[in-house]
């Protein structure tokens, strides 16, 4: 909007970090290598994106 000088983005952000926490030695569960696990079962931050 130039007349009001404002601007308008939308878009996708994807971050990633591993979590040694979390960890496991798969020899000791059967030989499993991943699991998945929903994220409201595991601490994420909270992001906050801001103009500056």
């Amino acid at each position: 909007d130039e007349k009001n000088e404002i601007l308008a983005v939308s878009g996708w952000l994807v971050l990633e970090w591993h979590d040694y926490s979390l960890q496991w030695k798969p020899e000791e569960f059967g030989y499993i290598q991943t699991i998945r696990v929903p994220s409201t079962r595991v601490w994420t931050p909270d992001i906050l994106l801001y103009n500056r």
